[in-house]
């Protein structure tokens, strides 16, 4: 299929049904093990599955891991390689892998598939901070790695023993077009679980597409690690029913490299690390694709960054706009933040004309610092709740935003955050054709005599075309000496009269100082 540079992914509705087309022809097309995985057993007649073979049969003696075995395998062609529970070289069972596609001339080859007997198969790296389990990696840019399949077993790695080593992952695949991850425990990974690159080297163009993940679960063991999943380059991204824990160091905000060992030990020293699904494409070049994506089933605990991080580009800065991502039922409990989104810098997003294309539905943040954060964005929406969290925030991070809609339901927000106290959302920067309608407010606010509750805050810039429809606030917590506020302004402008009403207050007092409440028209001052 065709396509032409640049062209803007603009339509949710055309970007769906791209997505289907596209979907439904790569998939048509897809030979051997991938197509088996994902298409009825009927329709793959039995001459198209490998001959399964058993790793122990191909060790050898002076093996010093199965690493050995494993490469033999591949040289011979063998594709479909089993690892019976228990049968690994080391002395409880386990397999003990290392692959370097560089240092070994090459990494795992198209049609492989990789299978266990569940949670009795375990694999970790022959080395601690040596290379990566399982690597793939395509020649050029034109040419990927095809049909990759790994199911049923589990993988740990060393970080409970050898620490934080960021670019340490336990599968590293740079150029596969086709791959399976179904029914894996991964876990103990020193820098990602899984990390779907663009190359070696910053500036290497490689391209991953039509890759699934299913009924994973990912387990940092200790938070002293980067993402449970990576996705640096991928078209055509689907992960169903996963699960992370205890991911993600969430540093001490000063950016210091970790080097020594006591620094590496500690997850809260020096630079954080982005979170538990990041999409965080290279900042270099116009080729980097992060395009129809569908999360359905994504639940985090306990994660030092965001259960999801878009940190995506510019979309005028690549050939093919980042687009199409649907994340559907995430839940997000005790993580530093529920869902961040970051795109253009400054202003652009109030003219740019390519939008994103994000939308977020069935989201539920449960005791999260920050339960969402949108910076820079065009054309993302977030539905859901946040229960017990700080401060939601668009465009703290410096990025203004341009057709956002929230409807979200605040329950117990904005109480004990410390930079935004008793403010369930702040909405800094400037933003364009923003609308809240159906959004709600309980138990917000903080009753503190010095911490005044304003449940909505705009700080700086203007506001424009925002739309609050059917919002609603009641028993908000307030201080007795201190009036709440549905919407305070500090500085800068804004514009709710065009397109707001039926606003229900549910709570006695409320003031907007001397801002005309009752046509919700908020202005300078505040």
């Amino acid at each position: 299929m065709t396509e032409t540079a640049g062209a803007p992914q603009n339509s949710s509705t055309g970007a769906g049904r791209d997505f289907l087309t596209r979907r439904k022809f790569a998939v048509a097309a897809l030979s051997g093990v991938l197509a088996s995985r994902l298409l009825p057993s009927a329709a793959v007649g039995a001459a198209a599955l490998p001959t399964r073979r058993t790793l122990p049969d191909y060790r050898r003696t002076g093996d010093r891991s199965d690493s050995e075995a494993l490469l033999r395998m591949i040289g011979s062609g063998i594709a479909h390689i089993h690892l019976p529970g228990g049968g690994g070289s080391a002395r409880d069972g386990t397999y003990r892998i290392g692959m370097d596609a560089v240092r070994q001339g090459s990494g795992l080859p198209s049609g492989t598939r990789i299978t266990g007997d569940g949670a009795d198969t375990i694999v970790r790296p022959a080395a601690a901070s040596q290379g990566c389990v399982f690597d793939v990696l395509a020649s050029n840019a034109r040419e990927p790695v095809r049909d990759i399949a790994f199911e049923d077993f589990a993988v740990i790695g060393w970080v409970a023993e050898d620490l934080f080593n960021e670019p340490t992952h336990l599968f590293r695949i740079n150029g596969l077009r086709g791959a399976v991850f179904r029914n894996l425990s991964v876990s103990g990974f020193q820098g990602d679980g899984i990390y779907l690159g663009s190359g070696l080297r910053l500036g290497d163009e490689r391209h991953n597409s039509l890759v699934e993940i299913a009924n994973c679960r990912f387990d940092g063991l200790n938070g002293n690690n980067r993402n449970a999943i990576s996705v640096i380059d991928c078209d055509s991204f689907t992960l169903t029913d996963c699960s992370a824990r205890r991911v993600t160091r969430s540093g001490d905000g000063t950016g210091r490299i970790p080097q020594t060992p006591a620094e590496r030990r500690n997850p809260r020293f020096g630079l954080g690390m982005p979170g538990a699904l990041t999409f965080e494409p290279d900042r270099v070049g116009r080729f980097p694709v992060i395009r129809d994506v569908r999360v359905q089933g994504w639940s985090v605990e306990d994660c030092g960054g965001a259960a999801v991080a878009l940190n995506l580009r510019e979309n005028d800065s690549l050939d093919r706009p980042h687009s199409a991502i649907a994340l559907t039922n995430i839940a997000a409990t005790r993580c530093r933040i529920g869902i961040a989104g970051h795109g253009y810098s400054g202003d652009k997003a109030l003219t740019q004309a390519v939008p994103y294309g994000i939308a977020v539905e069935g989201f539920a943040a449960r005791d999260c610092a920050i339960p969402f954060q949108f910076d820079g964005l065009v054309d993302a929406s977030l539905a859901g709740t946040a229960n017990n969290c700080g401060t939601a925030m668009l465009g703290f991070a410096g990025g203004a935003n341009r057709a956002i809609t929230i409807r979200c339901d605040f329950r117990d927000c904005g109480k004990s955050d410390a930079l935004n106290p008793g403010v369930a959302l702040r909405i800094a920067r400037s933003t364009r054709n923003l609308s809240l309608d159906s959004s709600s407010f309980s138990g917000c606010g903080s009753s503190r005599a010095d911490q005044p509750t304003t449940l909505i805050y705009f700080t700086g810039g203007s506001h424009t075309g925002m739309s609050a429809k059917n919002l609603s606030a009641r028993a908000t917590v307030s201080s007795p000496s201190q009036r709440p506020r549905l919407i305070g302004v500090a500085g800068g402008g804004v514009d709710l009269s065009a397109r707001s009403a039926d606003v229900s207050v549910q709570s006695a007092d409320w003031s907007l100082g001397a801002d005309d409440f009752a046509n919700m028209v908020a202005r300078r001052g505040g």
